[in-house]
C-alpha cells in the first residue's frame, strides 16, 4: 500500500481552522479490471462511498464511458452532493481508480482509504487531503 501514513484531519482541526471545506484525492493502482469496467459496479461504488461519508446525494450520478486511447478509456463520474461534489475516473487498461471528494461538511477521510482500496482490490495508492479555508489559504498535506 502506502509507505507513509496520510494526514487525516480531525473534526476538531477542521473546526479550529475555520475551514470552508475538506478536499481529498486518492489514486488506487493495480485494481480489479472487471470492477473498473462494469458500470453497475461503479454506480454501486458511488452510492456506497457517499453513504459511508455521510453526504447527501443530489440527483443521480452522471456516468460516461469514453476514451478511444486505452490510456484513458474508462468511466468518468460526477455525483453532486448537497455539500459539493464526488468525482472519479476509472481507467480500465492501466487499472487505476482516481477519486476526488470535496465537501463543505466534515467527513473522516480515513473512510476513503478504508473503503476504496478493498472495493477495487487495489495494490497501492497515493492519497492527499487538504483544508480549504475561508481566508483563501489552501492547506495541502503530504502525499502518502
Amino acid at each position: 500500500m502506502s509507505n507513509n501514513p496520510p494526514k487525516i484531519y480531525t473534526e476538531k482541526e477542521y473546526m479550529q481552522s475555520n475551514a470552508w471545506g475538506l478536499y481529498s484525492a486518492i489514486d488506487v493502482y493495480d485494481c480489479n479490471r472487471e470492477k473498473l469496467s462494469d458500470g453497475e459496479t461503479i454506480k454501486k461504488f458511488n452510492t456506497e462511498l457517499c453513504d459511508r461519508l455521510g453526504v447527501k446525494r443530489y440527483g443521480d450520478v452522471l456516468m460516461y464511458l469514453f476514451g478511444d486511447d486505452p490510456k484513458i478509456h474508462g468511466w468518468s463520474t460526477a455525483q453532486m452532493i448537497e455539500t459539493s461534489l464526488v468525482s472519479g475516473h476509472f481507467i480500465q487498461h492501466p487499472r487505476i481508480a482516481y477519486v476526488d471528494i470535496f465537501s463543505c461538511k466534515y467527513y473522516n477521510a480515513q473512510i476513503i482509504i478504508d473503503f476504496i482500496i478493498p472495493f477495487f482490490e487495489g495494490k497501492k495508492y497515493n492519497f492527499v487531503s487538504a483544508l480549504r479555508v475561508r481566508d483563501g489559504i489552501f492547506s495541502p498535506q503530504n502525499k502518502s
